[in-house]
């Protein structure tokens, strides 16, 4: 739409670019520190399931390597450490799917916040300051 618009129009349209784009650059660093932050946690959550789960397979690998356990025993602590194994990996689809719908729901609340303020800005200089818009004369409006 800028070619068509008047020249002291399209000239503040322009001049607004800089502070767009260092709102730009803050939101993006902000989303950037938001993403570190909960994946900082995340990871420490993470780690702990995982180290307790850990400490529960070496319990059960301590209880296997005895010599004097039944075959029937055998069995069962490796359908237990089996069992822990899956735990592990349903956790860890988990945490993988909960980051993805972070990622993905502070993706759409930055690209929300670009379109408020593209359209703040197509707004404010369509009728932010009326004195640079063209005027239609009285003569124009009678045809």
């Amino acid at each position: 739409m800028i070619p068509y618009m008047d020249k002291d129009v399209t000239i503040a349209i322009i001049n607004q670019f800089p502070v767009y784009a260092d709102f730009g650059k803050v939101t993006i660093e902000q989303y950037t520190q938001a993403c570190s932050n909960i994946l900082e946690k995340n990871r420490e959550s993470q780690m702990t399931v995982i180290n307790g789960y850990q400490t529960i397979l070496d319990a059960l690998a301590k209880r296997i390597e005895k010599e004097n356990i039944s075959e029937i025993e055998r069995k069962s602590i490796t359908e237990d450490m089996i069992a822990v194994a899956d735990k592990i990996a349903e956790a860890d689809i988990q945490n993988k799917n909960f980051l993805e719908r972070m990622g993905s729901k502070l993706l759409w609340a930055v690209g929300i916040v670009f379109v408020a303020i593209g359209a703040g800005i197509e707004i404010h200089s369509a009728f932010g300051d009326v004195d640079s818009l063209p005027q239609v004369s009285g003569d124009e409006e009678e045809r």
